[in-house]
């Protein structure tokens, strides 16, 4: 494939189903997180939930939403980093909409929630699944892959293993935590396999571990711009230790997915 005939597309077969699939996830998305700001009493009647899921509902529209469109508009001019951006923000919107659903419970918020949760995990599934291979590979050589993997790998089985001793252990857990330990689990996992995948060094390989890589570092942008948002929306007490720890957990992330993206730069 020419770099002129990439720059064409988004990569994939099934560009124009995916697009459709995308758009209508990421409306019903914003439309959950809009409910939450709109009909605040409504959607979290109880305030475990308000305190939970309200700081979110503005990080997912002035956050989520705009990386979303930003990266599909890279993509479609054929940005390989683009891409992986793109399906590392559907991974983010799978991510919410999984702790949503389990948590927030109502006629309005479960029919968004579910809707989009199957529109997100379909979009993400026909990209990953027609992405064309040729052209997700990275456009220059990756020096030690290994080290990629082994950091997807580590921090996958500790947030992996982190929620399943919460959800199993004895102490007990708030509706919000569980929702957000059941989603931890289920994506993680996904982290835990490209790490795997990585450690074939093949091009395709590195591709959905920079996927990865995008889908842990938005969380960990959301998750401090949450600890920042919270104590002002919610009223709770602000938390500069957390901020400050989690802040530093985040260049485990941060740092490795700005050096893979590097080779995924058009020559």
């Amino acid at each position: 494939m020419s770099e002129n005939s990439v720059k064409k597309s988004l990569f994939i077969k099934n560009e124009s189903l995916c697009l459709i699939l995308v758009g209508i996830a990421g409306l019903l998305f914003a439309a959950v997180s809009a409910a939450g700001l709109l009909i605040t009493e409504t959607v979290y009647p109880a305030d475990e939930l308000l305190i939970s899921f309200l700081p979110n509902d503005y990080i997912n529209l002035f956050f989520g939403i705009p990386v979303l469109v930003l990266s599909a508009v890279m993509a479609r001019k054929g940005s390989k980093k683009g891409l992986a951006a793109f399906a590392g923000s559907q991974m983010f919107m799978l991510y919410n909409e999984i702790a949503y659903v389990y948590a927030v419970h109502g006629p309005i918020s479960t029919a968004l929630g579910v809707a989009g949760l199957l529109f997100c995990a379909a979009a993400l599934i026909v990209l990953l699944l027609s992405a064309d291979k040729a052209a997700m590979k990275p456009s220059a050589g990756i020096r030690r892959p290994g080290v990629y993997a082994v950091i997807l790998i580590v921090m996958g089985l500790v947030f992996v293993g982190r929620a399943a001793a919460n959800l199993l252990g004895t102490a007990e857990l708030s509706i919000a935590e569980a929702g957000v330990n059941i989603a931890d689990i289920a994506l993680c996992l996904i982290w835990i396999a490209s790490g795997f995948s990585m450690l074939k060094k093949n091009g395709v390989n590195s591709a959905y571990s920079l996927i990865s890589l995008m889908h842990g570092s938005l969380l960990f942008i959301a998750l401090i711009l949450f600890l920042f948002l919270q104590p002002l929306i919610a009223g709770t007490q602000f938390a500069a230790a957390d901020i400050a720890a989690i802040g530093g957990m985040s260049l485990v992330f941060l740092i490795p997915c700005f050096m893979l993206t590097r080779k995924f730069s058009a020559k």
